[in-house]
């Protein structure tokens, strides 16, 4: 996907992120949104694009945490490398990024990865 502008969307209601490895068997987090968006879903805004260039892997924990100066998620961060539950995480080089003021969504969206959409 390396050079294709993507979406950034966010839930109009914060409690819509779901997570947990609370759940049984775990799970990582995942968003509250659905798998694709409407123009005008009053349940999103776009707050920005990216776009990506080379994307790391990270297979084990140590990896992931040796890099925290790069991804900037922290240690226990529910987002990151979460011990029983995570078995890999990938990290993408931002080569642009433009962010806004909250709007609607404009276009048809299928999602990337978490909040991550692509127009379709």
């Amino acid at each position: 996907m390396p050079g294709q502008p993507v979406a950034v969307c966010v839930p109009v209601e914060p409690h819509q992120l779901q997570a947990s490895c609370e759940q049984s068997p775990p799970q990582t987090p995942v968003s509250g949104l659905p798998d694709e968006i409407e123009p005008g879903f009053e349940g999103a805004k776009e707050v920005g694009s990216l776009v990506f260039g080379s994307v790391k892997r990270y297979e084990t924990h140590e990896a992931f945490t040796a890099d925290e100066h790069l991804h900037r998620v922290p240690a226990g961060s529910r987002f990151g490398w979460i011990p029983g539950c995570t078995e890999c995480l990938c990290g993408w080089e931002i080569v642009q990024s433009t962010w806004h003021e909250p709007c609607p969504v404009s276009v048809r969206l299928r999602r990337f990865h978490r909040s991550i959409f692509r127009s379709v």
